[in-house]
């Protein structure tokens, strides 16, 4: 593909070095290609808080150093397939990802699989269950669990006799429970799983030969405790995703026969599966599918899927379509996009950014293709309003069915499979870590001028539905053993260093510690209190009131996932004068701080103030340090048997600052 750079896998070292707040933003002015850590407290002393963040500085187009690698995975015998449906990020800073292998190199049989790699790609743990196919079976999926685990369903059986299967794994690997879900006496296919507020699982599907939609609760055991269908009599009715919703309900979408068509829907439900709204997106002798759905922090709905509404019928191949919706289902906004030239796409996954963007991944066989099979991966990103940001292909054909995650990190996950880098064999995995510009390092390409978006209304129905219930549910015990093998097509790992800067506080009050989150996994806060038992943290904002006065080694590890470094800093404790402290008072006749506001010069008076000199110091609401002096009083015991300093403050910038003159501590404002 024009524009396609390659990776060589070489991995590529990001030094984290402290700086100084001036010296970040002299280093950010200078381009110079280093991540300046800025490590943060934040101070609260009563009224008086001082925040110090820890922030990072950005090599261009390369923000946070964040990891990128392309991973393949095939079976020992490479002719048979390794197909990856759906992969997630896992606490401990890796991934877990769930598919069909094939059962030797004829693709007659397969078995669902899970397997779990590290935060390298490297593969740690794999379990493969029972019988299946891969015709009409493509949606198997996997979710991490409140408690670390996973579950993973797919469906076993044979094409058009499939019954769905779900598998609970604990943390470590091991198996806890298997069931068989016979959801009625015909072909039961499930398609996408959600783990609910109350522990349960949630679960959208096909139920019946000729199908309805159908939504199944499972408890966490794995019981069932509903399903119901909904659907056209005697039609095919689909639900091929599900997410449950802000006010404990639960969304379906998937595809649904409305006005003599498949058209894609959604579907609105309360936490008992009694539904409250359904509407169908479409048009007559037209095809549309729903593949995933998100709600918004405000009640909105984003959907996408694939359409025929650019195409003469409901034959021809599909394009992209995203839509948002408010929160019963109404069109704010449609579009529908597609590459150029124009085969073929879907678009099967949607996440939301933490700017409110939409990340969407897509399976194209669209856009400029050297090879004999275009089917690439892709993904656009669009703004709130549904214009388009960018378009980025990845591999140059022979690669299917994309779907996308985020990453612990700030960065996603792509996964799918692929003959691309193995030629006319067995579907191998490709599992890709992207930054958070949706970069992995090698094999894609910005096709941004290639994309073309158009807005097109759809027509909106609202059929009834036909409601049932059905199913039970049996214990499963079928295991097999195969064993896959990983290897790396390119990946860039960082690896951090960092020194620290120290600064002194006030016994008794609560020092406030932040690290950043983007691009770390986890973070260990010691104190370095040796007369104390609890003296940890492992929460990115955290905070630690020390007891005493004295001085303390403070120790913050982060890590990455794959990496960690270690920083340390001293903290100098001061035992202050609790009514300097209290109210922070520039009126306090003990020391008295005028004029204030202040603009060129500050004058200090106080019965401190004798012959000998007397070290002052003034901190920005940064933390820094930017004045410091030991001075004699220019007028001894002139005033009430009070000493005067006048400091020289022209050169400091506008703003407050704290003053400090041995135990007390002054707000100072500068205009």
């Amino acid at each position: 593909m024009g524009g396609c750079s390659e990776g060589n896998g070489s991995k590529h070292i990001y030094q984290v070095v402290l700086r100084t707040q001036k010296e970040y933003y002299a280093t950010k002015l200078q381009h110079i290609h280093q991540i300046n850590l800025i490590f943060c407290i934040f101070v609260f002393m009563k009224q008086l808080s001082v925040l110090l963040i820890l922030l990072f500085g950005c090599k261009i187009n390369h923000c946070f150093s964040q990891i990128t690698f392309q991973k393949q995975y095939s079976q020992p015998d490479s002719a048979s397939s390794f197909e990856a449906f759906d992969a997630k990020a896992t606490p401990d800073g890796g991934y877990v990802m769930s598919g069909l292998a094939s059962d030797g190199p004829s693709g007659s049989l397969f078995h669902p699989f899970i397997a779990k790699v590290n935060c390298k790609g490297e593969l740690q743990w794999q379990h493969y269950f029972g019988n299946s196919q891969s015709i009409g079976n493509v949606n198997g999926k996997v979710i991490v669990t409140h408690d670390s685990g996973y579950v993973m369903i797919n469906n076993l059986g044979v094409y058009n006799n499939y019954n769905g299967f779900a598998v609970r794994i604990d943390k470590n690997g091991s198996i806890v429970w298997q069931k068989l879900l016979n959801l009625s006496n015909g072909n039961d296919n499930i398609n996408d799983i959600q783990e609910t507020a109350d522990g349960s699982f949630i679960i959208s599907g096909s139920v019946k030969s000729t199908p309805d939609v159908g939504l199944i609760k499972l408890s966490a055991n794995g019981d069932l405790i509903w399903c119901k269908t909904f659907g056209n009599n005697a039609q095919y009715d689909d639900g091929s995703a599900l997410i449950e919703t802000n006010d404990g309900g639960y969304l379906v979408t998937g595809r649904y026969i409305s006005m003599g068509t498949f058209n894609a829907f959604l579907m609105k439900t309360d936490s008992s599966g009694a539904m409250q709204w359904l509407k169908c997106y479409g048009d007559t002798n037209q095809h549309m599918w729903g593949f995933d759905v998100k709600e918004l922090d405000n009640g909105d709905f984003v959907l996408v899927g694939s359409t025929t509404l650019l195409k003469p019928n409901f034959q021809s191949f599909g394009d992209n379509f995203i839509m948002r919706l408010n929160s019963v289902g109404d069109t704010i906004w449609t579009k529908i996009f597609y590459g150029s030239p124009d085969l073929f796409e879907n678009a099967s996954t949607v996440l939301v950014d933490d700017s409110g963007n939409f990340v969407v991944g897509v399976a194209t066989a669209s856009y400029p293709t050297p090879g004999n099979v275009p089917n690439k991966h892709a993904i656009m990103k669009f703004s709130p309003t549904g214009t388009l940001i960018s378009a980025r292909t990845y591999n140059d054909g022979n690669s299917h069915y994309t779907r996308i995650s985020k990453a612990t990190d700030g960065g996603y996950l792509l996964n799918g499979f692929s003959n691309k880098y193995t030629g006319p064999v067995g579907f191998q995995t490709l599992l890709m870590k992207l930054d958070n510009t949706l970069s992995s390092g090698c094999f894609e390409s910005d096709v941004t001028a290639l994309t073309v978006v158009q807005d097109k209304g759809f027509k909106i129905t609202q059929p009834g539905a036909v409601l049932g219930t059905s199913g039970t549910v049996v214990n499963n015990t079928t295991t097999y053993s195969t064993a896959a093998a990983d290897s790396t097509i390119c990946e860039s790992y960082p690896v951090l260093s960092a020194t620290i800067d120290t600064s002194g506080f006030c016994a008794g009050d609560s020092v406030f510690f932040s690290a950043d989150s983007v691009g770390i996994s986890s973070w260990h806060w010691n104190f370095g209190d040796p007369g104390a038992s609890n003296d940890t943290s492992s929460n990115q904002h955290t905070s630690y009131v020390y007891g005493a006065a004295g001085t303390y080694t403070v120790t913050l590890t982060v890590s990455n996932g794959c990496d960690s470094v270690t920083n340390t800093m001293v903290v100098s404790i001061k035992h202050c004068n609790p009514e300097s402290v209290v109210e922070l008072s520039n009126e306090d006749l003990e020391l008295l701080v005028y004029p204030n506001p202040a603009k060129d010069y500050v004058i200090l008076e106080s019965e401190l103030f004798t012959n000998t000199e007397t070290e002052i110091a003034m901190f920005d609401m940064y933390g820094q340090k930017v004045f410091a002096q030991k001075v004699k009083p220019d007028a001894p015991a002139a005033i009430k048997g009070k000493g005067r300093i006048t400091l020289d403050v022209s050169l400091l910038s506008k703003g407050m600052y704290l003053l400090t003159v041995g135990e007390y501590v002054r707000r100072v404002v500068l205009e």
